[in-house]
């Protein structure tokens, strides 16, 4: 990472061995200013590993590998899928054109009774108990509208809100298992890479260069001389110079290498 302005080193406790950087362009005053805080608060700085006492060490770094070339990673937007359901919904109110507020709430009805695949159970039947009808199927003489009974209704209703807690535990319980049966199959396709110390690969060519449309996509060969673990590789060149720091398989790739049959 590149510093936004010019710094500075300067001495807070008066051991030339304890630096801190600070802003060349901050003035006197300010300078002052900033270096008397940081010597009224020198004891939330650390220079070795008995000030942090009780922290891994795997967590505590003394100086930092970075790149000052690097350039900062652009990730890219996430995109979330559209369900179709919403996707048909807006179609009907498009169709119904200035009565689409009439169109609404039947729109918003079909999309809260409508059982949901990852929980079994529609959002109506999680937060009342019971599975929801259109106003329109109301006036079609089907079996549930048949055996429909005002005077015990609302002493089933009250069973149905008893055994709403158990609906929500259930619906968790697909839940869980739906993202497994997901994580499953999209295990399934993913290839597993390994590489083993003296193995030949190619690394994705450096982000800091300007590579053109023709440029090569990948360099080296490289020859692994280390397994980190987690996907992590020390590398070294064809002359016995190692490449600083680790990569990660994701930038790796295996190096064939061709052989002529007429040679």
């Amino acid at each position: 990472m590149e510093a936004m302005e010019k710094v500075q080193m300067v001495e807070i406790l008066g051991d030339p061995a304890k630096l801190l950087k600070i802003g060349s362009l901050l003035g006197p005053q300010f300078e002052c200013i900033l270096i008397d805080f940081l010597q009224n608060h020198s004891n939330v700085f650390t220079w070795k590993s008995s000030d942090m006492q009780k922290i891994s060490p795997e967590v505590m770094v003394h100086q930092l590998n970075v790149n000052p070339e690097a350039k900062p990673i652009k990730q890219k937007k996430r995109a979330f899928g559209t369900e179709r359901k919403i996707i048909k919904g807006e179609t009907r109110l498009e169709e119904a054109k200035e009565n689409w507020v009439e169109e609404l709430a039947g729109v918003l009805w079909a999309y809260r009774t409508t059982p949901r695949r990852s929980t079994g159970e529609s959002p109506f039947n999680l937060v009342y108990g019971s599975k929801g009808n259109c106003p329109s199927r109301n006036k079609e003489e089907t079996l549930r509208v048949q055996q429909y009974e005002p005077t015990n209704n609302n002493q089933e209703r009250q069973v149905d809100l008893d055994l709403v807690k158990e609906h929500k535990d259930n619906a968790n319980a697909r839940i869980e298992a739906y993202k497994a049966m997901m994580a499953k199959a999209y295990n399934s396709k993913v290839r597993r890479r390994e590489f083993q110390v003296g193995d030949l690969v190619l690394r994705r060519a450096d982000a800091t260069k300007n590579l053109g449309k023709l440029d090569a996509k990948w360099e080296g060969p490289y020859q692994v001389i280390e397994v980190i673990g987690n996907g992590s590789y020390r590398l070294q060149r064809m002359d016995d110079k190692e490449v600083p720091r680790t990569w990660n398989i994701v930038n790796l790739k295996k190096y064939c290498l061709k052989i002529c049959k007429y040679c």
